[in-house]
């Protein structure tokens, strides 16, 4: 690692003045990199840079929450593809919220995690279910 002297010529740092100056060298480049972001972060910035890409995402996101939390049967075709337009005219409202700095994708990527985790714990109690789930030490204390 380098510092530029007064005289602008550049010397190597040893360990006491990297810790003396390491705090000043986060601080320049913090502000070097919130002056080019807008105060976005780099994960913002990326998604403002592909705005189609960040529809789509949004999108599919919005449909598979929806199928895995509030669809109980199949719909008929035409209620289908109305239910499907109604989200992507829902997700495009999303996308100008997440175009305008809120944090959309990643609040619907915990959601869907958390849904994953669900599916999970699910998973893994049928499981111990097959198994003989009955002569478990759980005595069924709440």
């Amino acid at each position: 690692m380098a510092l530029d002297d007064r005289q602008g010529q550049q010397r190597s740092l040893h360990a006491e003045e990297f810790v003396v100056a390491l705090p000043f060298l986060v601080r320049d480049h913090v502000e070097v990199i919130s002056s080019h972001s807008g105060g976005r972060s780099i994960m913002q910035n990326w998604f403002h840079a592909h705005p189609i890409l960040t529809y789509l995402i949004i999108l599919a996101l919005t449909i598979y929450i929806f199928n895995a939390v509030f669809r109980v049967q199949r719909l008929p075709i035409l209620k289908e593809i109305l239910v499907h337009l109604v989200m992507a005219g829902g997700s495009f409202v999303l996308f100008v919220l997440q175009f305008d700095k809120l944090p959309i994708i990643q609040c619907m990527s915990v959601a869907v995690f958390m849904m994953a985790l669900l599916r999970g714990r699910q998973f893994y109690d049928k499981l111990k279910g097959k198994r003989g789930g009955s002569s478990s030490s759980d005595t069924g204390g709440a």
